[in-house]
């Protein structure tokens, strides 16, 4: 099965074990996405919005197969995390940037 990098309305990012935990995003891009899953396995991730770029989650927001460690998305100045809908999410945001909760969107116990 070919790898693919999620990025649409019906899509899930899902993390599991790697060697590299650490995601950025391309410069100037949009990348949008349903869910953001962490595996049982996934060791703590940090996903970087870089500026000029935008991650929204639209559906579910950041699930985890078990209680989470703690996550970071990183917001570089520019950057911008959209969560919408009913998206609810689970991590920590280390900010420059700026990160939005439209509609009935929240955080649960991130900071």
């Amino acid at each position: 099965m070919p790898q693919t990098v999620p990025n649409g309305p019906d899509d899930t990012a899902t993390f599991g074990h790697s060697t590299q935990y650490s995601v950025s995003l391309p410069t100037f891009s949009s990348t949008v996405l349903k869910t953001i899953l962490f595996r049982l396995d996934a060791q703590t991730y940090t996903i970087t919005v870089p500026a000029g770029s935008d991650l929204t989650v639209e559906g579910h927001g950041f699930i985890y197969d078990f209680l989470p460690d703690g996550h970071y998305i990183v917001t570089d100045p520019g950057g911008i995390v959209i969560l919408t809908g009913n998206a609810l999410a689970d991590c920590y945001f280390l900010n420059s940037g700026e990160v939005d909760f439209p509609d009935d969107s929240s955080l649960h116990s991130g900071a």
